[in-house]
């Protein structure tokens, strides 16, 4: 292993087995191969291997990930103290006095004593083993001391004579941690096969709304109003709070008299795509479903069921390597979809389906989590057909790709809590290298209604930055018209993932970049403490560039801008160009619906929308704003 970067080499701890390695530096794919040469089978666990590293950490970080959505994804700083619950479960203190820092699935590291010091390790498949990096740092981290990848083979076996292939591996170093971090990102989409849609897609969801006391009243009121408001979105989803009981997804409960056949046809009715949310792997222990089919479920190694504490109460875990339960959830996705009528799922509390093999029986001997949990969404996707729209939530990662058409990855945030705010935002924001290489990220809902102003924007500015999925939550016909456009001003979604101006200065970087094209560009800032700040705006932009401030529908001068308490301000940038053109635009962040047809120096605009809207036209070397009424065209020179 000689020829990986930064001269790593990494050796076997010593588990019974011996190892060989090849590494192919073209496609930066290290193949790690475990042999069994001794006459006894061996269960080694977990197989670590450590490289030695003995580098100087100053001014260094470590760029540190979850498996799944709910967990965290944060840039620690070497040297700095983490933020309070930040790194929890991720962060260790060692005996000689060092720190330890774990990353699930991938890990990236910025030394700047290498002459490149960006270098990212990643896993190449999830659908057998997960695997993890441990990053040692020596005491007070002054020193990076060692890098440690350790691969999760639970009660898996290798007999003698039998070799066993681990999870190959991306490794590869640069001089940026995040363009090397999207980088492996095709890399493990073209491994995996990745479903990445056309565009983005927009629309409304129950959840936050109405909780789980949604009614088909509710429903149908909002259909009447979308209807109305013209809202451009594409989909309707019925949330927690139809079904009987957690796995008994073919029961309405009370609140839906009519049934859902009936739901899902007045939503496509109203132009719409029926969609419909689920945690498909888990049954209720009063389920129905769970005391007519015991056999589907997990079983512990004492053959008790095994049951794991959710938000969704007491739960029983499916094992999807038994062929009944195979057969049911074929049935239950095969009804929801193409007998009712929604072909837009939303597959909830997946991470409850990677029980690992030293806790539980499998029917299947050889599956271990992250197959259990693969094996559940190849069934669904099946069942499903290929035309059906899968969005994953509270999931391991790796095993999804391939199989779903979009993933929420950030957790729930509570309104009014700055620090949830921080830490789902955050975190969605740092996920911003799987977008549309993986599938279409779901950074959560946008919902404005009833929060402090600043906080709006903020949610406002990241969900923007990450050009993921906009999901509305609110009750829309109480949403105050102020807070309806930061909604209309997302679509149709952007489209495009930003990335931090300098991911080595903070925890969470505060300024991101997204270019539009090769003019154009998304920029905010976000504050993510509860103090008020200032930015300076000539530290985000280029000689020449301007900005127009989307929130506030004007043109950036020269002066700071201040900022509340978990607040964030978005910009439109437009470089330094000749002939008229638009260079800001307050209706939408990626000037949607907007004509402009650009002739010889001068530049027609038109307002597609039904409502005026306010643009910015630089012209004359000059910038005009101008309001443009529904319909109307207008010449600039």
């Amino acid at each position: 292993m000689s020829m990986l970067p930064w001269e790593l080499r990494f050796d076997l701890v010593p588990c019974g087995l011996a190892v060989s390695a090849d590494y192919h530096p073209v496609d930066h794919r290290l193949e790690l191969t475990l042999h069994n040469d001794g006459g006894e089978p061996v269960a080694p666990g977990t197989v670590e291997f450590v490289a030695e590293l003995a580098l100087p950490a100053v001014s260094g970080y470590a760029w540190i990930h979850g498996r799944h959505s709910h967990s965290p994804a944060l840039i620690h700083r070497f040297g700095d103290p983490l933020e309070a619950g930040s790194a929890d479960g991720f962060h260790a203190h060692l005996e000689d006095g060092g720190e330890h820092y774990h990353s699930d699935e991938l890990v990236g590291l910025y030394a700047p004593a290498r002459a490149m010091p960006a270098l990212v390790i990643g896993s190449l498949r999830g659908d057998q083993f997960f695997t993890g990096f441990e990053v040692e740092l020596g005491e007070d981290e002054i020193e990076l001391a060692a890098l440690r990848i350790a691969v999760d083979l639970e009660a898996t076996t290798v007999e003698p004579g039998a070799s066993l292939a681990l999870p190959p591996l991306w490794v590869a170093d640069g001089a940026d941690v995040f363009d090397l971090a999207r980088q492996y990102a095709d890399a493990l989409g073209s491994a995996m096969n990745a479903r990445v849609p056309h565009q983005v897609s927009a629309g409304w969801r129950s959840g936050q709304a109405f909780g789980n006391a949604v009614s088909e009243q509710d429903i149908a009121a909002t259909l009447a109003w979308l209807r109305e408001r013209r809202l451009p979105i594409e989909f309707v989803q019925v949330d927690d709070g139809y079904q009987a009981a957690v796995g008994d997804w073919l029961t309405p409960n009370e609140h839906f008299p009519a049934g859902l056949t009936s739901l899902a046809t007045q939503i496509r009715e109203a132009g719409y795509r029926p969609g419909l949310w689920l945690a498909p792997l888990l049954l209720h222990e009063s389920s129905n479903a769970l005391r007519e089919y015991p056999e589907v479920a997990l079983k512990d190694h004492d053959g008790e069921l095994l049951y794991v504490e959710t938000w969704l109460g007491r739960c029983a875990v499916l094992d999807c390597s038994h062929p009944a339960a195979q057969s049911w959830l074929g049935t239950v996705v095969s009804v929801l979809v193409h007998d009712w009528g929604f072909d837009y799922l939303a597959l909830d509390g997946l991470a409850y389906a990677a029980q690992t093999s030293t806790e539980a029986t499998y029917h299947n001997r050889s599956f271990t989590a992250a197959r259990n949990l693969r094996r559940g969404l190849e069934i669904i996707r099946a069942a499903a057909g290929e035309r059906a729209f899968l969005v994953g939530a509270m999931c391991p990662f790796a095993p999804a790709v391939g199989l779903v058409d979009a993933m929420r990855v950030a957790g729930d945030l509570v309104p009014g809590d700055g620090d949830s705010l921080r830490s789902a935002m955050g975190t969605a924001l740092q996920r911003n290298f799987m977008h549309l290489r993986w599938w279409a990220n779901d950074p959560g809902p946008l919902a404005v209604g009833g929060v402090a102003a600043g906080e709006a924007r903020l949610l406002f500015t990241a969900i923007a930055l990450t050009g993921g999925m906009v999901v509305s939550s609110d009750k829309l016909p109480a949403l105050p018209e102020e807070r309806l456009r930061l909604l209309e001003a997302l679509l149709p979604p952007a489209g495009v993932g930003a990335a931090p101006y300098d991911a080595g200065t903070e925890e969470l970087p505060s300024g991101w970049r997204a270019a539009i094209d090769e003019e154009r560009a998304l920029v905010g800032v976000l504050n993510w403490t509860d103090e008020r700040a200032w930015v300076h705006v000539d530290e985000y932009l280029a000689a020449g560039e301007l900005a127009f401030d989307v929130l506030q529908g004007k043109m950036l001068g020269q002066g700071d801008v201040p900022l509340e308490p978990f607040d964030g301000t978005l910009w439109q940038v437009t470089r330094t160009g000749r002939g008229a053109r638009v260079v800001g635009d307050a209706a939408h962040v990626n000037y949607g619906h907007l004509y402009q047809r650009p002739v010889s120096g001068r530049i027609q605009v038109g307002n597609d929308l039904d409502r005026p809207r306010t643009i910015a036209v630089e012209a004359r070397r000059r910038v005009f704003l101008v309001t443009l009424q529904p319909g109307e065209r207008r010449w600039f020179d």
